[in-house]
């Protein structure tokens, strides 16, 4: 794996082959949209996005947020006056680069 390269599971971000439609203000105001996190630091990154138990493939922004305000289910876990996890929780937000669709997301920790 190069260093521009990031797999997750069964899913890859390569490094992209042709350029967005949409700009990375608008990624990162579509995911606010139908995600508003609080974070300490957002960041809009644009890859070729595969799937490869479904082989889809297509142009996205990775919306990361980082130190994300991610509501805490377990009650032994570390969490501030909020609610929200202090274990610094990353949550990612997938925009499609052609045409501003959020179409998935989700969280590492």
């Amino acid at each position: 794996m190069s260093a521009h390269e990031w797999h997750e599971g069964p899913i890859t971000f390569d490094p992209p082959k042709e350029g967005a439609s949409i700009s990375a203000e608008a990624a990162l105001d579509a995911a606010w949209a139908e995600f508003p996190t609080k974070a300490k630091s957002e960041q809009a990154l644009l890859a070729l996005f595969t799937d490869q138990i479904t082989d889809e493939s297509r142009l996205i922004f990775l919306v990361r947020y980082e130190g994300a305000c991610i509501g805490v289910s377990d009650e032994n876990e570390p969490q501030d006056a909020n609610g929200c996890s202090l274990l610094n929780h990353q949550f990612n937000v997938l925009v499609d680069a052609k045409t501003g669709e959020v179409f998935r997301a989700y969280t590492d920790s």
